[in-house]
């Protein structure tokens, strides 16, 4: 017998989903293949796999990171907030009064404005750095794989990393592609608002924007919202990217499927 599952989105949380997929190559929405979305997201679904369905739905998929959690599973099959991760419920539109309050600490705070390098970067003791022997250009692309965190772990651990990697084009480029949830308040973190422009510390604003919006429990300030955006950003990047594959898998020819 056939089931169909309705998937509820609250019109941000889709927001946030058009926004994914567009950046994975398709204008918004509108050059989704729908029966190839619903059949993952079916596979995705608790019902599916616990129910009578499971025999009958192809699903090799794993289960979505939510992030770190409980009151999707406290509630009985209804989410609610708990103490330490009202974050989860919180609107992650980037809203006039979000904008507002990142504009006034980054325009507020001269930590986070550029200025002149005048540390000396001292080498650090390590006799045999595998690193050492790699171009700038060649370790500038390993630290554009990495994470925030691995990257950082990276940096601390190796002299010639470091140093590939001081400047303030390197940290620019970083955060907008590890940070890809901010699009919407891109404007103001390429410091063209206000209109007086301020040349930003982008390493800095990386490490800050890291901490204030990690989606974990106990988050609190004024950036519970981008904490959320964060989260449900990289669930719809699981999504699109399981997506690409049963479409690309399927739109296949016979001859090229081994």
């Amino acid at each position: 017998m056939d089931c169909f599952v309705a998937f509820p989105f609250h019109n941000c949380c889709l927001d946030i989903l058009s926004d994914v997929f567009a950046g994975s190559g398709d204008s918004r929405l509108e050059g989704i293949d729908k029966d190839v979305l619903y059949h993952v997201m079916s596979c995705l679904a608790s019902e599916l796999r616990d129910g009578l369905l499971l025999s009958t739905v192809s699903c090799f998929h794993p289960i979505l990171d939510y992030g770190f959690v409980s009151g999707r599973d406290a509630g009985k099959g209804r989410w609610r907030p708990l103490s330490g991760e009202e974050f989860s419920v919180s609107n992650p539109s980037a809203t006039a009064a979000v904008t507002d309050e990142l504009r006034q600490s980054l325009v507020g705070d001269p930590v986070f404005k550029l200025r002149p390098e005048t540390s000396v970067l001292v080498r650090n003791p390590v006799l045999q750095d595998p690193f050492s022997r790699l171009p700038n250009e060649l370790l500038m692309t390993i630290a554009r794989l990495l994470s925030g965190h691995d990257l950082l772990a990276l940096l601390k651990a190796s002299w010639p990393a470091l140093a590939a990697t001081r400047s303030n084009g390197f940290w620019k480029w970083h955060l907008t592609h590890e940070m890809p949830w901010l699009n919407s308040l891109r404007p103001l973190l390429d410091g063209q608002e206000p209109e007086e422009k301020v040349t930003l510390d982008y390493k800095k604003l990386y490490l800050w924007l890291d901490k204030v919006t990690a989606p974990k429990y106990g988050v609190d300030g004024p950036f519970l919202s981008l904490a959320n955006r964060r989260r449900i950003w990289g669930v719809c990047e699981q999504l699109a990217a399981l997506y690409f594959g049963h479409r690309d898998v399927h739109a296949a020819t016979p001859s090229d499927v081994q």
